[in-house]
This record gives structure tokens, sequence and C-alpha cells, in this order.
């Protein structure tokens, strides 16, 4: 087998061009996980409240518009806080300090561990009757709550 031999210059630029393009993915990487870590923060301040304010608001039907039954559910989940400690009272745990308050569960049909995925999320509304599923942009409510937080802050003052 021959050794091949190649110049120092074009080792140096190869071994500069490897660094580069490692440092910058990942920076896209941790620019990626920000993303996803931010938004997913904003989509788990919609409580179940706050989103049947914006349907009211918006003037969406309290009915489903498959078979106008008025048995409407919106999917609710929690995320567990690892650092806080459980209470024990009564010789019972209290895992309500675990818990994170009930958030209005969304949905995606991509990589929600990308931004791709994240930013393109749905809020979704079922009939208990008929099965009907209605999704709403999260993007949407989104917009709506930081406009309403912020006219609550402008009446607070």
């Amino acid at each position: 087998m021959d050794n091949l031999e190649i110049p120092d210059d074009e080792l140096k630029k190869y071994l500069t061009k490897l660094y580069l393009e490692e440092n910058l993915n990942k920076k896209a990487d941790e620019d990626s996980q920000r993303i996803v870590k931010q938004q997913t923060e904003k989509l788990r301040q919609i409580t179940p409240m706050l989103f049947f304010q914006f349907l009211a608001e918006r003037g969406v039907s309290g009915k489903c518009v498959s078979c106008s039954s008025e048995k409407l559910s919106v999917p609710q989940a929690f995320s567990l806080e690892g650092i806080k400690a459980p209470a024990i009272e009564n010789g019972k745990l209290n895992d309500d300090l675990l818990r994170s308050p009930p958030y209005v569960q969304y949905v995606s049909f991509d990589d929600v561990d990308q931004p791709r995925g994240i930013l393109n999320s749905y809020y979704q509304m079922n009939c208990l009757n008929c099965g009907h599923l209605t999704l709403y942009r999260a993007s949407v409510v989104l917009k709506w709550f930081a406009r309403h937080e912020s006219k609550e802050a402008e009446g607070d003052e």
C-alpha cells in the first residue's frame, strides 16, 4: 500500500474546515434547543380556561360542528417538576407539588424536538359524542395570549 503524503497547508485547511463545521453544527444545535425550550414554555402557558376564553372571544360555537353536541373536551396535560420535593401529609404522598398547573395539550405532526415541529403545533378540542376533532393553530392562540397579557399589564398600571 502506498503512503499518501498530504502537504501541510492542505492538511491545515482540511482540519480547520472540520473544526469550523463542528462548531457551527454545535451552535445550530444549541440554538434549536433554545427555540424548542422557549416555545414549549409558551405553549404550556395556555390553560383550559384561557383556551376557552380565546375560543369565546373568537366567536367559536360551544357545539360540535359535526353533531351539534355540547359535550366538548380539551385534552389537558401537566409536566413533572423534578426539582421540588413531594410533601408527605398524614402519611400520604402529596404529589401536587411535583406537577405543573394543567395546560392544554398541544400536538404537532412533525418532530417536536426540532424548531420546525414545535413552531407548527396545534391545540385540539374534541367532541365526546361523535369524536370529531378540531385543531387550532397554537401560534394564533399564543399571539392572542400575548396581547391579552399586555392588556392586563396596562390595566394594572
